[in-house]
């Protein structure tokens, strides 16, 4: 299965992906520059946590640290228009997640950690999509829009998987990224980089390709 952003380093406290989605101008990669300069789009589909493969990969562990939020993505690119409105070719479908940082409802206090109706919060938010609003008497009360995932992060976790060319063999990739050369986990993950890798390539082209290494090399 397909896996955007296997390849990103990760917060281990917050399972957050560590990305800063800005050039080495100083100018952050948007959503609009993205449809701009490249003709990309994403549109993504929440996936509850129970649902995703990070459950059966946690599972027995408790709590909110472990848990994360989880999308189907689909970058699609820009083709053609029809009466002014652009029609868009998919290039990829993938799964995507983002760690409990993400979640309207993780503090931002200095210092770290939470109280029991802020973990109950997240959770809740990691299973169901939407921001979580307590009620000492109601309990959880759902806020607002499915929550989406930022487009610029996750066209960045797509490059960084295609940095996956420059690896001809698992052994090159895996000297590189830590992973034991006999680990069949790490060759999975290697193989689902692999095949990002070679749909993004062929669907954006190598100019372009090159093009978003360089605006997204300095995070």
């Amino acid at each position: 299965m397909q896996r955007a952003g296997d390849c990103v380093p990760m917060n281990e406290r917050t399972g957050e992906k560590m990305t800063q989605a800005k050039r080495d101008d100083g100018e952050r990669v948007t959503a609009d520059m993205m449809r701009e300069r490249w003709g990309l789009t994403v549109k993504s589909e929440f996936v509850p946590y129970s649902r995703s493969r990070h459950a059966a990969e946690n599972a027995g562990k408790r709590g909110a640290n472990h848990m994360s939020l989880n999308w189907r993505v689909t970058l699609g690119k820009e083709v053609n228009r029809v009466a002014g409105a652009p029609i868009y070719q998919t290039i990829l479908t993938t799964d995507y997640s983002a760690g409990i940082g993400h979640c309207p409802s993780y503090p931002k206090r200095w210092g770290g950690g939470f109280t029991l109706d802020e973990a109950e919060a997240i959770k809740w938010e990691c299973e169901n999509g939407k921001r979580a609003w307590v009620s000492a008497s109601i309990g959880i009360l759902p806020r607002g829009e499915t929550l989406q995932p930022d487009a610029a992060d996750v066209l960045y976790s797509l490059v960084m998987d295609a940095g996956v060319l420059d690896s001809p063999t698992y052994e090159n990739w895996a000297s590189e990224y830590g992973y034991d050369v006999d680990s069949r986990k790490g060759e999975a993950t290697y193989r689902a980089c692999m095949e990002i890798a070679l749909k993004l390539r062929a669907g954006v082209g190598e100019r372009v390709l090159a093009e978003m290494q360089e605006a997204f090399q300095d995070f």
